[in-house]
Protein backbone atom coordinates (compact mmCIF):
# COMPACT_ATOMS: atom_id res chain seq x y z
CA UNK A 1 0.00 0.00 0.00
CA UNK A 2 1.21 3.49 -0.86
CA UNK A 3 -0.30 6.58 0.80
CA UNK A 4 0.68 10.12 -0.22
CA UNK A 5 0.35 13.19 2.00
CA UNK A 6 0.74 16.77 0.75
CA UNK A 7 2.38 19.45 2.92
CA UNK A 8 0.38 21.47 5.40
CA UNK A 9 2.75 24.34 4.68
CA UNK A 10 6.01 25.00 2.84
CA UNK A 11 8.30 27.90 2.00
CA UNK A 12 11.89 28.70 0.99
CA UNK A 13 14.42 30.41 3.28
CA UNK A 14 16.69 32.79 1.34
CA UNK A 15 19.96 33.90 2.91
CA UNK A 16 20.35 36.60 0.25
CA UNK A 17 16.87 37.92 1.17
CA UNK A 18 16.79 37.20 4.90
CA UNK A 19 13.40 38.82 5.55
CA UNK A 20 11.56 37.48 2.49
CA UNK A 21 8.72 35.05 3.14
CA UNK A 22 7.59 32.73 0.32
CA UNK A 23 4.84 30.79 2.07
CA UNK A 24 2.46 31.02 -0.91
CA UNK A 25 4.99 30.82 -3.72
CA UNK A 26 4.57 28.10 -6.36
CA UNK A 27 8.29 27.25 -6.24
CA UNK A 28 10.63 25.77 -3.64
CA UNK A 29 14.28 26.44 -4.34
CA UNK A 30 17.72 25.11 -3.44
CA UNK A 31 20.06 27.86 -4.53
CA UNK A 32 23.63 29.09 -4.16
CA UNK A 33 24.50 32.59 -5.28
CA UNK A 34 28.15 33.61 -5.35
CA UNK A 35 29.47 37.02 -4.34
CA UNK A 36 33.25 37.22 -4.40
CA UNK A 37 34.58 34.46 -2.14
CA UNK A 38 31.33 34.04 -0.21
CA UNK A 39 27.99 32.55 -1.13
CA UNK A 40 24.38 32.62 0.03
CA UNK A 41 22.00 29.66 0.15
CA UNK A 42 18.27 28.99 -0.02
CA UNK A 43 16.61 26.06 1.70
CA UNK A 44 13.05 24.69 1.30
CA UNK A 45 11.17 23.93 4.51
CA UNK A 46 8.07 21.71 4.61
CA UNK A 47 5.62 20.49 7.25
CA UNK A 48 3.45 17.36 6.98
CA UNK A 49 0.56 16.29 9.23
CA UNK A 50 1.72 13.33 11.33
CA UNK A 51 -1.71 13.17 13.01
CA UNK A 52 -3.23 12.34 9.62
CA UNK A 53 -0.51 9.74 9.04
CA UNK A 54 -1.08 8.15 12.47
CA UNK A 55 -4.84 8.06 11.89
CA UNK A 56 -4.40 6.40 8.49
CA UNK A 57 -2.07 3.75 9.92
CA UNK A 58 -4.55 3.05 12.72
CA UNK A 59 -7.35 2.64 10.19
CA UNK A 60 -5.25 0.15 8.24
CA UNK A 61 -4.09 -1.55 11.47
CA UNK A 62 -0.45 -0.96 10.57
CA UNK A 63 2.35 -0.16 13.02
CA UNK A 64 4.55 2.86 12.31
CA UNK A 65 7.57 0.60 12.83
CA UNK A 66 6.57 -1.37 9.71
CA UNK A 67 6.29 1.49 7.23
CA UNK A 68 8.76 2.99 4.78
CA UNK A 69 8.60 6.76 4.20
CA UNK A 70 10.02 8.90 1.40
CA UNK A 71 9.94 12.61 0.57
CA UNK A 72 9.16 13.15 -3.11
CA UNK A 73 9.76 16.52 -4.79
CA UNK A 74 9.52 17.11 -8.55
CA UNK A 75 11.89 19.54 -10.25
CA UNK A 76 10.71 22.49 -12.34
CA UNK A 77 14.15 23.29 -13.70
CA UNK A 78 17.78 23.29 -12.63
CA UNK A 79 21.00 24.92 -13.76
CA UNK A 80 24.73 24.85 -13.03
CA UNK A 81 24.50 21.81 -10.76
CA UNK A 82 27.78 20.08 -9.85
CA UNK A 83 28.75 16.79 -11.48
CA UNK A 84 28.14 15.11 -8.13
CA UNK A 85 26.24 16.48 -5.19
CA UNK A 86 24.18 15.43 -2.17
CA UNK A 87 20.85 16.82 -0.97
CA UNK A 88 20.26 16.53 2.76
CA UNK A 89 16.87 16.44 4.50
CA UNK A 90 16.84 17.40 8.19
CA UNK A 91 14.15 17.19 10.86
CA UNK A 92 13.46 20.80 11.92
CA UNK A 93 13.82 21.39 15.67
CA UNK A 94 11.73 24.57 16.03
CA UNK A 95 8.18 25.55 15.16
CA UNK A 96 7.45 28.04 12.35
CA UNK A 97 4.54 29.60 10.49
CA UNK A 98 3.93 29.48 6.77
CA UNK A 99 3.22 33.13 5.96
CA UNK A 100 1.50 34.58 2.90
CA UNK A 101 4.44 35.91 0.90
CA UNK A 102 5.72 35.22 -2.59
CA UNK A 103 9.21 35.60 -4.04
CA UNK A 104 8.18 38.65 -6.11
CA UNK A 105 6.75 40.52 -3.10
CA UNK A 106 8.56 43.66 -2.04
CA UNK A 107 6.84 44.32 1.29
CA UNK A 108 7.14 42.04 4.33
CA UNK A 109 4.28 39.59 4.66
CA UNK A 110 4.89 37.63 7.87
CA UNK A 111 5.78 33.98 8.20
CA UNK A 112 9.04 32.05 8.21
CA UNK A 113 12.20 33.61 6.74
CA UNK A 114 15.94 32.97 6.88
CA UNK A 115 16.13 35.04 10.08
CA UNK A 116 12.71 34.61 11.71
CA UNK A 117 10.55 31.58 12.51
CA UNK A 118 7.27 33.47 12.89
CA UNK A 119 7.73 36.59 10.77
CA UNK A 120 8.74 40.07 11.88
CA UNK A 121 9.12 39.26 15.56
CA UNK A 122 11.76 38.27 18.08
CA UNK A 123 11.36 34.59 17.19
CA UNK A 124 14.80 34.00 15.69
CA UNK A 125 16.21 30.72 14.48
CA UNK A 126 18.67 30.00 17.29
CA UNK A 127 22.25 30.70 16.24
CA UNK A 128 24.33 30.30 19.38
CA UNK A 129 22.37 27.77 21.44
CA UNK A 130 20.06 25.06 20.16
CA UNK A 131 17.41 22.70 21.43
CA UNK A 132 18.81 19.50 22.91
CA UNK A 133 20.25 17.27 20.20
CA UNK A 134 19.92 19.86 17.45
CA UNK A 135 22.19 22.17 15.47
CA UNK A 136 22.16 24.81 12.73
CA UNK A 137 24.38 26.08 9.95
CA UNK A 138 24.77 29.28 7.97
CA UNK A 139 27.36 30.90 5.72
CA UNK A 140 27.39 34.63 6.47
CA UNK A 141 24.05 35.64 7.97
CA UNK A 142 22.83 33.78 11.10
CA UNK A 143 19.65 31.81 10.49
CA UNK A 144 18.47 29.26 7.95
CA UNK A 145 16.75 26.88 10.35
CA UNK A 146 17.79 24.47 13.08
CA UNK A 147 17.50 20.68 13.00
CA UNK A 148 18.04 17.49 14.96
CA UNK A 149 21.33 15.73 14.33
CA UNK A 150 19.96 12.26 15.12
CA UNK A 151 17.75 12.03 12.03
CA UNK A 152 19.37 13.20 8.79
CA UNK A 153 18.49 11.72 5.39
CA UNK A 154 20.44 12.15 2.16
CA UNK A 155 20.19 11.44 -1.55
CA UNK A 156 23.17 11.47 -3.91
CA UNK A 157 23.04 12.73 -7.49
CA UNK A 158 25.49 12.40 -10.36
CA UNK A 159 25.97 13.70 -13.90
CA UNK A 160 22.98 13.21 -16.27
CA UNK A 161 20.86 11.75 -13.48
CA UNK A 162 17.29 12.95 -12.92
CA UNK A 163 17.18 15.68 -10.29
CA UNK A 164 13.80 14.77 -8.80
CA UNK A 165 14.08 14.16 -5.07
CA UNK A 166 12.96 10.81 -3.67
CA UNK A 167 14.76 10.39 -0.37
CA UNK A 168 14.27 7.81 2.38
CA UNK A 169 13.02 9.62 5.52
CA UNK A 170 11.76 6.51 7.33
CA UNK A 171 13.74 7.09 10.53
CA UNK A 172 12.55 10.69 10.71
CA UNK A 173 8.86 9.81 10.33
CA UNK A 174 9.10 6.95 12.81
CA UNK A 175 10.67 9.35 15.34
CA UNK A 176 7.71 11.70 14.90
CA UNK A 177 5.18 8.89 15.27
CA UNK A 178 6.82 7.55 18.43
CA UNK A 179 7.26 11.02 19.93
CA UNK A 180 11.08 10.81 20.02
CA UNK A 181 10.96 14.44 18.94
CA UNK A 182 8.28 16.87 17.84
CA UNK A 183 7.27 17.16 14.20
CA UNK A 184 8.33 20.63 13.09
CA UNK A 185 8.81 19.63 9.48
CA UNK A 186 11.75 19.04 7.15
CA UNK A 187 14.52 21.30 5.91
CA UNK A 188 16.01 20.49 2.48
CA UNK A 189 19.50 21.77 1.73
CA UNK A 190 22.62 21.12 -0.30
CA UNK A 191 25.33 19.23 1.58
CA UNK A 192 28.91 20.42 1.26
CA UNK A 193 30.85 17.90 -0.86
CA UNK A 194 34.06 19.76 -1.64
CA UNK A 195 35.16 23.37 -1.44
CA UNK A 196 35.69 23.47 -5.21
CA UNK A 197 32.15 22.35 -6.03
CA UNK A 198 30.59 24.32 -3.23
CA UNK A 199 31.84 27.64 -4.57
CA UNK A 200 30.03 27.07 -7.85
CA UNK A 201 26.56 28.59 -8.34
CA UNK A 202 23.68 26.13 -8.20
CA UNK A 203 19.93 26.42 -8.72
CA UNK A 204 17.38 23.59 -8.34
CA UNK A 205 13.70 24.52 -8.37
CA UNK A 206 10.90 22.24 -7.16
CA UNK A 207 7.12 22.57 -7.32
CA UNK A 208 5.58 23.63 -4.01
CA UNK A 209 2.20 22.72 -2.53
CA UNK A 210 0.86 25.95 -4.07
CA UNK A 211 1.58 24.71 -7.59
CA UNK A 212 -1.25 24.66 -10.12
CA UNK A 213 0.12 21.39 -11.50
CA UNK A 214 -0.09 17.78 -10.29
CA UNK A 215 3.49 17.84 -8.99
CA UNK A 216 3.04 18.95 -5.38
CA UNK A 217 5.61 17.59 -2.92
CA UNK A 218 4.40 14.48 -1.12
CA UNK A 219 5.40 12.41 1.86
CA UNK A 220 4.81 8.81 0.84
CA UNK A 221 4.05 6.18 3.47
CA UNK A 222 4.38 2.61 2.18
CA UNK A 223 4.10 -0.91 3.53
CA UNK A 224 3.59 -4.45 2.28
CA UNK A 225 -0.19 -4.92 2.54
CA UNK A 226 -0.23 -8.43 1.04
CA UNK A 227 -1.52 -11.19 3.28
CA UNK A 228 -0.99 -14.96 3.08
CA UNK A 229 -0.75 -15.81 -0.61
CA UNK A 230 -2.90 -18.85 -1.33
CA UNK A 231 -4.23 -20.22 -4.60
CA UNK A 232 -6.69 -22.77 -3.22
CA UNK A 233 -7.80 -25.01 -6.10
CA UNK A 234 -6.63 -22.53 -8.76
CA UNK A 235 -3.88 -23.56 -11.16
CA UNK A 236 -0.92 -21.18 -11.32
CA UNK A 237 -0.40 -19.56 -14.73
CA UNK A 238 2.53 -20.76 -16.84
CA UNK A 239 4.06 -19.50 -20.07
CA UNK A 240 2.42 -22.34 -21.97
CA UNK A 241 -0.94 -20.79 -21.06
CA UNK A 242 0.02 -17.54 -22.80
CA UNK A 243 -2.05 -15.88 -20.07
CA UNK A 244 -4.32 -12.89 -20.55
CA UNK A 245 -4.78 -10.55 -17.57
CA UNK A 246 -8.01 -8.62 -17.05
CA UNK A 247 -9.74 -6.75 -14.22
CA UNK A 248 -12.87 -8.35 -12.80
CA UNK A 249 -15.78 -6.10 -11.80
CA UNK A 250 -13.64 -3.06 -12.59
CA UNK A 251 -15.57 0.21 -12.13
CA UNK A 252 -13.18 2.51 -13.96
CA UNK A 253 -13.98 5.48 -11.68
CA UNK A 254 -12.83 6.12 -8.11
CA UNK A 255 -13.08 9.00 -5.67
CA UNK A 256 -10.08 10.88 -4.22
CA UNK A 257 -8.50 9.80 -0.93
CA UNK A 258 -10.07 6.36 -0.64
CA UNK A 259 -8.77 2.80 -0.44
CA UNK A 260 -9.91 0.49 -3.24
CA UNK A 261 -9.71 -3.27 -3.82
CA UNK A 262 -9.16 -4.31 -7.43
CA UNK A 263 -9.74 -7.92 -8.54
CA UNK A 264 -7.30 -9.27 -11.11
CA UNK A 265 -8.06 -12.33 -13.18
CA UNK A 266 -5.98 -14.36 -15.60
CA UNK A 267 -7.00 -16.97 -18.16
CA UNK A 268 -5.30 -18.91 -20.95
CA UNK A 269 -5.38 -17.19 -24.31
CA UNK A 270 -6.36 -20.47 -25.98
CA UNK A 271 -8.17 -22.73 -23.47
CA UNK A 272 -8.04 -26.44 -24.08
CA UNK A 273 -11.31 -27.96 -25.23
CA UNK A 274 -13.07 -30.02 -22.56
CA UNK A 275 -16.45 -31.70 -22.16
CA UNK A 276 -17.96 -29.46 -19.49
CA UNK A 277 -21.03 -27.42 -18.66
CA UNK A 278 -18.79 -24.42 -17.97
CA UNK A 279 -17.47 -22.15 -20.74
CA UNK A 280 -13.84 -22.79 -21.69
CA UNK A 281 -13.09 -19.10 -21.34
CA UNK A 282 -14.29 -19.10 -17.74
CA UNK A 283 -11.07 -20.74 -16.56
CA UNK A 284 -9.32 -18.64 -13.88
CA UNK A 285 -5.58 -18.99 -13.36
CA UNK A 286 -3.61 -17.69 -10.40
CA UNK A 287 -0.84 -15.24 -11.18
CA UNK A 288 2.38 -16.22 -9.32
CA UNK A 289 3.38 -14.77 -5.98
CA UNK A 290 5.90 -12.40 -7.60
CA UNK A 291 3.26 -10.23 -9.29
CA UNK A 292 3.17 -6.44 -8.91
CA UNK A 293 1.15 -3.49 -10.17
CA UNK A 294 2.06 0.09 -10.93
CA UNK A 295 0.06 3.25 -11.70
CA UNK A 296 0.82 5.63 -14.59
CA UNK A 297 -0.70 8.87 -15.83
CA UNK A 298 -2.76 7.79 -18.84
CA UNK A 299 -1.81 10.85 -20.94
CA UNK A 300 1.86 11.36 -20.14
CA UNK A 301 2.84 7.80 -19.16
CA UNK A 302 4.56 9.27 -16.12
CA UNK A 303 4.97 6.69 -13.36
CA UNK A 304 2.96 7.74 -10.30
CA UNK A 305 3.45 4.58 -8.21
CA UNK A 306 6.12 2.16 -9.43
CA UNK A 307 6.60 -1.58 -9.03
CA UNK A 308 7.93 -2.41 -5.56
CA UNK A 309 7.41 -4.71 -2.60
CA UNK A 310 4.67 -2.26 -1.57
CA UNK A 311 2.59 -2.94 -4.70
CA UNK A 312 2.34 -6.73 -4.53
CA UNK A 313 -0.69 -8.47 -6.01
CA UNK A 314 -2.25 -10.91 -3.53
CA UNK A 315 -4.22 -14.09 -4.15
CA UNK A 316 -6.98 -16.17 -2.55
CA UNK A 317 -9.06 -19.12 -3.75
CA UNK A 318 -11.12 -16.84 -6.04
CA UNK A 319 -8.18 -15.25 -7.84
CA UNK A 320 -5.75 -12.34 -7.53
CA UNK A 321 -6.44 -8.91 -6.06
CA UNK A 322 -4.69 -5.86 -4.63
CA UNK A 323 -5.57 -2.83 -2.53
CA UNK A 324 -4.45 0.64 -3.54
CA UNK A 325 -4.98 4.18 -2.30
CA UNK A 326 -6.02 7.14 -4.45
CA UNK A 327 -4.27 9.68 -2.18
CA UNK A 328 -1.46 10.21 -4.71
CA UNK A 329 -3.89 10.79 -7.61
CA UNK A 330 -5.65 13.98 -8.73
CA UNK A 331 -9.36 14.40 -9.54
CA UNK A 332 -10.54 14.61 -13.15
CA UNK A 333 -7.47 12.85 -14.48
CA UNK A 334 -7.11 9.46 -16.12
CA UNK A 335 -4.66 6.83 -14.90
CA UNK A 336 -3.87 3.25 -15.81
CA UNK A 337 -2.57 0.07 -14.22
CA UNK A 338 0.25 -2.08 -15.53
CA UNK A 339 1.36 -5.46 -14.18
CA UNK A 340 4.62 -7.33 -13.90
CA UNK A 341 4.75 -11.04 -13.08
CA UNK A 342 7.47 -13.67 -12.92
CA UNK A 343 5.91 -16.61 -14.79
CA UNK A 344 7.89 -19.82 -15.31
CA UNK A 345 11.04 -17.94 -14.20
CA UNK A 346 10.53 -15.27 -16.86
CA UNK A 347 9.38 -11.69 -16.21
CA UNK A 348 6.23 -10.86 -18.17
CA UNK A 349 4.60 -7.44 -18.49
CA UNK A 350 0.88 -6.81 -19.03
CA UNK A 351 0.27 -3.29 -20.33
CA UNK A 352 -3.23 -3.34 -21.80
CA UNK A 353 -5.38 -0.23 -21.33
CA UNK A 354 -6.54 -0.78 -17.73
CA UNK A 355 -7.81 2.82 -17.57
CA UNK A 356 -9.58 4.52 -14.69
CA UNK A 357 -10.50 8.07 -13.68
CA UNK A 358 -10.49 9.90 -10.36
CA UNK A 359 -13.82 11.74 -10.00
CA UNK A 360 -15.14 14.28 -7.48
CA UNK A 361 -18.83 13.34 -7.55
Amino acid sequence: MVLAFKPLQDATLYEAYPYKNTGLDEILEIQKTISGSTFAESRPILLFDTNAIATALTNFNVSGSNVYASLVMNTVQYSEVPLNYIIEVDAVSGSWTNGTGKYADISLSGGVTWVYTQGESNQFWLTSSYAAGSTGNYNVLPGGGTWYTSSIATQSFSFKQANDLNVDVTDMVRSWLTGSFDNNGMLVRLRNISSADYLLPTNIQFYSSETHTVYSPTLRIQWDSSTTYTTGSLVTASLSDNPIVYLYGFKGEYKPDVSVRVFVRSRPMYPKKTFSQNPDYGTVLALPVNTYYRILDAHTNEIIVDYSNYTKVDCDSNGNYFDFSTTSLYPERFYKFEFKSTISNKVEYFTDEYLFKIVNY
